[in-house]
């Protein structure tokens, strides 16, 4: 069951336990990385099986007090038990295969620009929201981005805040956490701290992503490369691409943290408004003569 687990479906498993010596045995705990601590209480069954129950919980202490989730107890002392998970996980794999972009890249870069712009743009709104909470996400990606209804008119939410930082806490010099490829080169500088601006590259790397199929430093050693001088961005691979999303790509992956765009910038940026420019220049243009002279 582990080397299953190892694939991308190993983030669906949560590592969580009821702890009987706790003051309230209901509540479900467990530690995300980053050193947070969640608490879950079960508020009713869902539904039950041969092999599991499916539970209806609530967060009462973490970072989002009030979410509710659906999860599912597995005895592993149950017969078949290894069996009937893959099964079941393979089956969650397949008719889950698309509810994020990377799926989308993979068969369809480079995305249409407008649609790309649309789905940064609520990308980029979400992260705001974070910021402006005290909140980093310090693991942006495609696969933390999941699609609410697929394009042309995309709605995405962000996920996977189990790396998320409180601001307000401690100066941040946790490092080398994210996805290589999105991964902001300061976060590779063990003695530096660090600001929003991880998450501000990790949304230029998933513009580019979906410009190219790719992100634009896929290998450590090229993003240092970059950080120190001696490797160029690699924008000649964005030929096709209008200088507004260049310009957006290269504003929010700065290799100097500090000469990144912020937030404000992000959502006043044009490319941003590309969608809305677009509609425009579709609507009919309205003509009227102007008049005879007697």
């Amino acid at each position: 069951m582990e080397s299953f687990l190892e694939a991308p479906l190993k983030d669906w498993r949560i590592g969580s336990a009821f702890d009987e010596h706790h003051p309230n045995a209901k509540l479900r705990h467990h530690a995300v990385p980053g050193g947070a601590f969640e608490q879950w209480r079960p508020i009713h069954l869902l539904g039950e099986g041969t092999f599991g129950e499916v539970y209806k919980e609530k967060c009462e202490h973490g970072f989002f007090p009030g979410k509710l989730r659906a999860v599912k107890r597995i005895s592993k002392e149950q017969a078949g038990f290894l069996k009937s998970s893959q099964r079941e996980l393979q089956a969650l794999a397949t008719f889950s295969k698309k509810n994020d972009p990377r799926q989308y890249i993979d068969d369809n870069a480079p995305f249409p620009e407008t649609e790309g712009s649309l789905i940064a743009k609520q990308v980029a709104i979400g992260l705001r929201y974070m910021h402006q909470t005290g909140f980093l996400h310090r693991d942006l990606k495609p696969l933390n981005i999941l699609i609410d209804t697929p394009g042309p008119g995309w709605k995405v939410k962000l996920a996977d805040f189990g790396i998320a930082r409180n601001i307000a806490g401690p100066t941040l010099y946790t490092h080398y956490i994210g996805t290589y490829g999105y991964i902001a080169p300061e976060l590779f500088e063990s003695s530096d701290a660090y600001t929003a601006a991880v998450d501000i590259w990790a949304l230029g790397a998933i513009v580019f992503c979906m410009c190219t199929g790719s992100p634009p430093f896929e290998q450590p050693q090229y993003l240092l490369q970059y950080r120190a001088g001696i490797r160029c961005f690699p924008s000649q691979v964005l030929g096709l691409s209008t200088g507004f999303c260049i310009d957006f790509i290269m504003g929010t992956m700065h290799a100097n943290s500090r000469q990144r765009m912020d937030m404000d910038e992000i959502m006043d940026h044009e490319w941003l408004s590309m969608e809305r420019t677009v509609m425009n220049m579709k609507q009919p243009v309205s003509y009227s003569p102007p008049p005879k002279d007697s």
